[in-house]
């Protein structure tokens, strides 16, 4: 294959000047030297990546867990839950490419076919964490409080720049909204809960210790 190209213009990388104002304008928030702006920038890259091994290290706990248990998934459920991934599907590929679902599938080069077994077992795999969750939340009583509510309500008003009682009165008046609300702060406190209960190994750390030849007596548990 071959081709042909024209360079219409070449352009050279200039690196931004070491001031304030650049400082200013990554960090969001007022900057004086350049330490001050190294600092920051190492502060936020250190809690991104505190909070993606935070974010894995649950995953891991939650699918441990869900692998662990037995349990029959109802079909119910799980037809339920495939007809609201369809329906969410159906509105990103409408919003995104202005397709239907369709056609979106036909552009990606994957049939009906695939597409449906898919979101079957991808549906299976919500169901069944959905139920062992609800299980563990009840075996370590886990509940949602007005507090909880008030929280989220708060720190979604402060995420929209907009009143927090005139959100609290907009959900109050939406059923489904609110059960959702609770589905997942319960979630996250049945989460939090379980990762208080276990043992996080950090296995890529043990294996670079291993690979240089160190053999540490304890574990490297945090």
């Amino acid at each position: 294959m071959r081709y042909e190209m024209t360079v219409t213009d070449v352009k050279e990388r200039t690196l931004p000047d070491m001031n304030p104002e650049f400082f200013g304008k990554v960090l969001q928030k007022e900057t004086a030297t350049e330490e001050e702006f190294r600092e920051g920038v190492r502060t936020r890259l250190l809690e991104r990546l505190q909070g993606e091994h935070q974010a894995r290290a649950e995953y891991d706990a939650v699918e441990s867990i869900t692998g662990l248990s037995t349990l029959e998934v109802p079909e119910t459920l799980v037809r339920r839950q495939e007809r609201a991934m369809i329906k969410e599907d159906e509105e990103r590929a409408r919003r995104a490419r202005n397709m239907t679902l369709e056609q979106f599938l036909e552009a990606s080069s994957l049939s009906r076919e695939e597409y449906e077994k898919n979101i079957r077992s991808q549906a299976e795999t919500i169901v069944r964490r959905s139920l062992v969750l609800d299980k563990v939340a009840e075996e370590m009583h886990v509940t949602v409080e007005k507090e909880d509510f008030e929280q989220e309500m708060a720190a979604l008003a402060s995420a929209y720049q907009i009143d927090a009682e005139r959100l609290v009165k907009s959900l109050f008046k939406d059923e489904a909204r609110m059960v959702e609300m609770a589905n997942k702060i319960k979630y996250r406190k049945t989460v939090a809960a379980i990762m208080k209960a276990v043992q996080v190994s950090d296995k890529t750390a043990a294996h670079e210790e291993d690979v240089q030849g160190e053999h540490p007596e304890g574990g490297d548990d945090a």
